[in-house]
């Protein structure tokens, strides 16, 4: 059994609510947490080819793209740290979709660790059946686009990350570099496995991450999250465009159409 399969079950059990997606219609609740694909990115390069172009009198404008698996906002599947670990169409929608809980965890300094009292302050509620969203409002106090972003962030300490398998949530979203070491391969040192303490005792037992996420402070402390990447075959990770639609809108919005507002 692959690192996967713990998250897979029956179609019924896999299957998204679609009545809720069906309330995520209310458009104007919708919150991007996504960062946009900067091609002058000075980290994460994308390159476009356009292989077909209106200016010829073709019927389509198409381009071709590429990019790490892993830039900007993403996911990560368990073939990222596991050996024949699953890809990204391995993994059931409802990994992506569903309740999430914010822990606000803001008042962490620069370059210091959110430790597991911090997390279990924040959302000790936080159970198997949810979406954990680790707020520390990084994407407001420094710029993705410079290197102070990795250099100066919080990080997710072993405890914490001990803590969080042991409730063992769908996936985790998190609005920083949520590994210590991931600083270090700036400048070149990769690291050991167990040093990329999320990857190692999150992923690796088959919980979804999703990384650099933006925007949490926009958020109450339930939402419904959307953040499926491409069913990409093989892949270890995957762009995401990470939408939230607040929990008590979407609740009001449910109640309206069964009539009972």
């Amino acid at each position: 059994m692959n690192a996967a399969d713990t998250r897979s079950g029956s179609t019924e059990e896999n299957a998204v609510d679609g009545g809720h997606l069906l309330a995520a219609g209310i458009g104007s609740a919708a919150v991007d947490l996504s960062f946009p694909i900067d091609s002058d990115h000075f980290r994460w390069r994308h390159e476009r080819t356009v292989v077909d172009t209106l200016d010829d009198g073709g019927p389509f404008e198409t381009s071709r793209f590429a990019m790490s698996a892993h830039a900007f906002t993403h996911a990560d599947a368990p073939a990222h740290v596991v050996a024949d670990g699953g890809g990204l169409e391995t993994m059931p929608p409802t990994t992506w979709i569903g309740r999430a809980l914010v822990a606000d965890v803001s008042t962490v300094p620069e370059s210091s660790p959110v430790t597991a009292t911090a997390l279990r302050e924040a959302r000790g509620d936080v159970g198997h059946d949810d979406i954990l969203l680790i707020r520390t409002d990084w994407d407001r106090r420094r710029d993705i686009a410079t290197p102070e972003y990795w250099s100066d962030a919080p990080w997710i300490d072993p405890e914490a990350a001990d803590w969080i398998a042991e409730r063992h949530p769908r996936a985790v979203g998190f609005d920083f570099p949520q590994d210590a070491a991931i600083r270090h391969t700036l400048t070149g040192r990769r690291g050991g496995p167990e040093e990329f303490v999320t990857h190692d005792r999150l992923l690796r037992r088959g919980i979804g991450l999703i990384e650099y996420l933006r925007g949490l402070d926009r958020l109450p402390g339930e939402v419904l999250l959307v953040a499926a990447p491409i069913a990409l075959t093989g892949s270890d990770g995957g762009p995401v465009r990470a939408t939230a639609f607040p929990a008590t809108d979407l609740a009001m919005h449910v109640r309206r159409t069964k009539g009972e507002l």
